[in-house]
């Protein structure tokens, strides 16, 4: 289990409420949080005057909103009611027993627009399975520093607030924010059996030390694939990360050794660098590096 107190409650639930489907994805919503509360206001800059005169969208994207806050903690094992006053909508939340099995909490990461009559036809298993990653209106509450800090405090500690694992996983995989190191996160999430008691540095340090371990494998891995000295792969990947740059000629000598010919050669450059671009990209997220775009395409 993980720790949870309300303000990190509330940005929890806040998260899926931005997910929530508004009109022309307006998105026209702001949120307060109080001591118990959390407050959904109306952002009137991003009201539409022209197809929207009298706000009726407006306030349906609320609903929306307020919707998938209730029905996430509702997931989330919290009973939740709401009034409406001063044009805003004040939710509470109070403790239930267990968690309410609600499939709609799974869907509020499959947002769906449909202007026709409803027909009742169940969506196509090629859109219903579409990768949410794609679908970038995660909050921007929920980084890597967040995540890191509710680790540190997983497993088993009783708390008012508690979140499992898989919800904290499911968390993750809605945040676009994690996109390039979700998947590692959530392998390290799924390696631990608890944290016993270790501090927040002490589990960033050791994400750090679960992902270097990982990426060791998976150079090993192509390394005896490609019939390549492991140590020499990881040098010629460590000198590309490092500088930045792809150099052609350390790629001629790394394949040396291989006593191939130049058709061979040609075709082994390409095998190989098909099987070391994604980790590249994956070792500098949201980086170029320079000369690796001939491998990319």
């Amino acid at each position: 289990m993980v720790d949870v107190t309300f303000i990190e409650l509330a940005r929890i639930l806040i998260s899926f409420a931005i997910l929530a489907p508004s009109g022309h994805n307006s998105q026209p919503w702001n949120f307060e949080i109080t001591d118990n509360q959390i407050v959904i206001v109306p952002d009137m800059d991003k009201r539409l005057a022209v197809v929207d005169g009298d706000n009726r969208e407006l306030f349906i994207s609320l609903g929306c909103a307020l919707a998938n806050i209730q029905v996430a903690a509702g997931h989330l094992g919290y009973n939740s009611e709401y009034v409406y006053q001063d044009g805003k909508i004040v939710v509470s939340f109070s403790q239930q027993d267990g968690c309410a099995d609600n499939e709609l909490f799974a869907a509020i990461e499959k947002r769906h627009t449909h202007r026709g009559e409803f027909t009742g036809e169940k969506i196509p298993d090629e859109i219903e399975d579409l990768d949410f990653e794609f679908v970038l209106f995660a909050s921007a509450m929920i980084d890597y520093e967040y995540i890191m800090e509710l680790i540190s405090r997983c497993m088993g500690q009783p708390a008012k607030w508690k979140m499992t694992k898989d919800e904290l996983i499911n968390l993750i995989r809605s945040s676009a924010n994690l996109l390039d190191d979700r998947d590692d996160i959530i392998a390290y999430i799924d390696s631990l059996d608890g944290v016993n008691g270790r501090t927040e540095q002490q589990i960033k340090d050791g994400y750090e030390v679960f992902k270097a371990e990982k990426y060791a494998k998976e150079l090993s891995d192509v390394a005896r694939k490609h019939d390549l000295e492991t140590n020499a792969v990881m040098l010629f990947v460590n000198d590309i990360v490092e500088r930045r740059i792809f150099d052609g000629e350390k790629l001629n000598e790394l394949l040396e050794p291989l006593d191939l010919g130049w058709r061979d050669r040609t075709r082994k450059e390409t095998e190989l660098m098909n099987d070391l671009v994604p980790l590249l990209k994956r070792l500098v997220p949201g980086q170029e590096i320079s000369g690796l775009k001939a491998y990319e395409e």
